[in-house]
């Protein structure tokens, strides 16, 4: 007898776990978190990086931001030449900092700005209410120094000063134990 309680009981919660409609109040959930994890990143060469005079005031900003160094270590060889100057992070700068790691050594990925999720404008559930396409706007916000001096994120997202509200979309899929965002 005990061994068919447990199977019945299971497979009524999935039943009840399994049809739950995606709500605009989950959805909203679900991107709240995926915002948190793809946070608006920028991208700072570090060490000894050659800089043409025309970039130099915006590294000379967040060097008067305190996030950075500039050390002034020569010139390149070439038809072209540039200054090279030897770029760290200094410890404000390094509060800005992401977990996000490329094949570069070359560059540092240093969070620009937050992703705001506004609201969850529709969902279009298909194939069954297996999977549904989620509308939703934000905007940036908390945009820090390394923002501003890219005001475009390394995704080539631009991030707006304004609070100007975006529109997105993303397709979210019904698993056994509840909606899931599609990777």
């Amino acid at each position: 007898m005990k061994n068919l309680i447990l199977p019945l009981i299971f497979s009524t919660l999935c039943m009840f776990s399994c049809s739950e409609k995606l709500d605009r109040d989950k959805a909203k959930t679900l991107i709240e978190e995926e915002l948190k994890i793809y946070q608006a990143t920028a991208r700072v060469p570090h060490n000894k990086t050659p800089i043409a005079a025309s970039q130099l005031p915006s590294y000379n900003k967040l060097v008067e931001d305190n996030m950075i160094t500039l050390e002034y270590s020569g010139r390149t060889k070439g038809i072209i030449s540039h200054n090279v100057y030897n770029i760290q992070l200094t410890p404000e700068g390094k509060k800005h900092s992401t977990n996000i790691k490329y094949n570069s050594n070359k560059y540092l990925y240093m969070k620009a700005a937050d992703k705001k999720l506004l609201e969850v404008t529709g969902i279009q559930e298909i194939e069954d209410d297996k999977i549904a396409k989620v509308d939703y706007t934000w905007h940036f916000t908390n945009i820090t120094p390394f923002g501003k001096f890219y005001n475009h994120n390394h995704a080539g997202e631009k991030l707006q000063y304004n609070g100007k509200t975006e529109s997105s979309s993303i397709i979210m899929v019904k698993y056994d134990d509840g909606w899931r965002i599609k990777e």
